[in-house]
């Protein structure tokens, strides 16, 4: 599996304005969170073996806790989207046809 990463699939990941995330809506953050990064592997910007960037920079760029970050991420990997690599590294899948 390709391990493609850079500063277009950062910069892409990390569009998602902090301000942007409802604090006081019904959706928590993680569900937030996880519906953008969602939201780009279904449009394909984020391709096939894309590697995500790391917890802590997405902590520091969401401003929300690792735990919120942890539960995104685990939400995606039970959908199938995402899945953890050695080294604890998020990798996009690809998905199967139906």
């Amino acid at each position: 599996m390709s391990e493609t990463s850079g500063p277009v699939i950062d910069e892409m990941v990390m569009n998602l304005d902090p301000d942007n995330l409802s604090r006081d809506r019904a959706l928590p953050l993680h569900a937030q969170i996880a519906a953008h990064l969602r939201q780009l592997i279904h449009a394909g910007m984020l391709p096939n073996g894309s590697r995500l960037p790391a917890e802590g920079d997405l902590t520091r760029q969401f401003r929300v806790a690792r735990g919120t970050i942890r539960a995104a991420m685990s939400t995606l990997i039970e959908e199938g989207l995402i899945e953890r690599a050695h080294g604890n590294i998020a990798l996009t899948r690809q998905q199967l046809q139906q």
